[in-house]
């Protein structure tokens, strides 16, 4: 989930303009976490679940280049909605 932090900023940056070369990465390196975690193999029992996640995976890629610094918020409350003390 912390990856999302970063991604979001590259994202941010992205659109400022500053480092292109570095900040142009983020959706390669974001397509590559999903495709690498949620691999989906011959006979998975778990491979429609795996591409539903992958399918919301890929629409937070879009909220992502969309909204960029506005996800920071909402993506802090979730993560403190659950966070165990």
């Amino acid at each position: 989930m912390y990856k999302f932090y970063d991604f979001i900023e590259m994202a941010y940056n992205l659109k400022k303009g500053e480092e292109l070369l570095k900040n142009s990465r983020w959706i390669y390196m974001m397509r590559y976490l999903i495709e690498k975690d949620f691999e989906v193999k011959k006979n998975d029992k778990q491979a429609e679940i795996k591409e539903g996640i992958k399918k919301m995976l890929y629409q937070l890629k879009q909220m992502i280049e969309k909204e960029d610094i506005k996800l920071i918020l909402p993506l802090n409350l979730f993560m403190y909605s659950i966070r165990k003390y």
